[in-house]
């Protein structure tokens, strides 16, 4: 089964950017990787690129520093989850690694940068109340619906917690 190959986001840039991303693009379908992972990998050398076009930072690949990719992602910070931010770091990551192995820079602006840190976010919790609500409306119907939160509320440590029990961040705590 051949997959099609992912629409190229087409990169215009001052500079050498663009040139490099097409041959990275050819590098990545090489390497079979997911259409998917291609397209994102493609579409963030496409956001640095118009990133620094506004703001008339560099397009050379040889005079990109991390202070260019860092504004980049802390760009990225103020509009996106942390999450989105850390995929088009790794993305990244990956082209100018690609890059510095091509011989078309001397060694990646990201050597030494991290990935910026996802916090953890707890899930939204249902609370014994909510619960008790859910399989009242349940109770006496044949649906399977019914049977699922029955049975969902049978084996979930925190159906269980009492109203009294320790919580975090305002959500029940698991015993």
């Amino acid at each position: 089964m051949s997959r099609a190959a992912p629409a190229v986001p087409r990169i215009e840039a001052r500079g050498d950017l663009a040139v490099n991303a097409a041959s990275w693009a050819r590098h990545l379908r090489a390497s079979n990787l997911s259409p998917n992972t291609t397209r994102t990998y493609l579409d963030s050398v496409g956001r640095l690129a118009a990133f620094l076009d506004e703001r008339g930072m560099p397009a050379d690949l040889a005079t990109i520093r991390r202070e260019h990719v860092e504004a980049f992602i802390e760009h990225l910070l103020e509009r996106w989850r942390p999450a989105t931010a850390a995929n088009r770091f790794v993305a990244l990551k990956v082209f100018f690694a690609w890059a510095a192995e091509e011989g078309e820079i001397r060694e990646s602006p990201m050597a030494r940068m991290r990935k910026p840190r996802i916090p953890e976010e707890q899930p939204d919790v249902l609370t014994p109340g909510q619960l008790r609500a859910i399989l009242a409306a349940c109770e006496g119907r044949t649906s399977s619906s019914g049977a699922t939160w029955r049975s969902c509320a049978r084996s979930s440590g925190r159906a269980h917690v009492s109203p009294d029990a320790p919580t975090s961040g305002g959500r029940p705590m698991t015993p």
